[in-house]
């Protein structure tokens, strides 16, 4: 961790996440590449790589097999990109990855872990990871793209993610939306708000912008439109 602050300590960061508002997202993230850094979950990485985006910083957490499909047919983009991942996260992962490897420890792998090692407070989504990771490595500001954390439009994820992208999905759940309105979603990710919106709290010398035009309130976030008012 001390190499990577070394070589990405940054002021401004971009959280990339996989939810709908990644896809309008996506030309502030190419302008922005080389102002700010970059720091993207696994679930994006098929889909930056047909943007020709190259992360600065990519995390990883699950053990299961499912996400191997996030790396099938994009793991050049990776080449020389950091990767930050739990002890646990899938080995087959690892091995495709092509970038140099920092392992951490979340309450996830406390178990298999011996010793003293310290604990990252991550878990549920591995957005929580990333933000983590933005602040231990100098963010001031951090803006959150595609933590949508809802169904906006009746979607669920951007385009071109392994996950299938469900038109008109109905989660029965209403929460309060970024523009002030309602907005629909599933108790899963209600699950995620809360632990967002904790991360947000926890990180005081962090202010995060939530990129998002009609996602989920993430409390504690302020929005892009009324910063850019301001």
């Amino acid at each position: 961790l001390e190499d990577l602050k070394k070589e990405l300590w940054g002021d401004e960061w971009i959280v990339v996440a996989a939810g709908p508002s990644l896809d309008y997202c996506m030309d502030y993230i190419r302008d922005n590449k080389g102002k700010k850094k970059i720091v993207a979950v696994n679930t994006v990485l098929r889909r930056l790589n047909k943007e020709g985006i190259k992360p600065d910083l990519v995390v990883v957490a699950d053990s299961n097999d499912q996400i191997l499909e996030h790396i099938e047919g994009a793991a050049e983009i990776t080449e020389g990109v950091p990767l930050i991942a739990d002890y646990v996260t899938n080995w087959k992962f690892i091995d495709k990855y092509r970038g140099p490897l920092t392992y951490i420890c979340t309450p996830s792998s406390m178990g298999v872990i011996e010793g003293n090692e310290e604990v990252w407070d991550v878990s549920g989504t591995i957005t929580s990871l990333a933000m983590e990771a933005a602040v231990r490595l100098g963010a001031k500001k951090a803006y959150l793209v595609g933590v949508d954390l809802a169904y906006p439009g009746g979607k669920n994820y951007a385009g071109g993610m392994p996950h299938e992208t469900v038109n008109n999905a109905r989660g029965g759940i209403m929460v309060p939306s970024v523009d002030g309105g309602q907005v629909e979603t599933v108790p899963v990710f209600m699950t995620f708000i809360s632990i967002v919106e904790k991360k947000i709290a926890d990180s005081k010398g962090t202010e995060f912008i939530n990129m998002s035009k009609n996602g989920a309130l993430l409390r504690g976030a302020s929005a892009y439109k009324k910063q850019e008012e301001e």
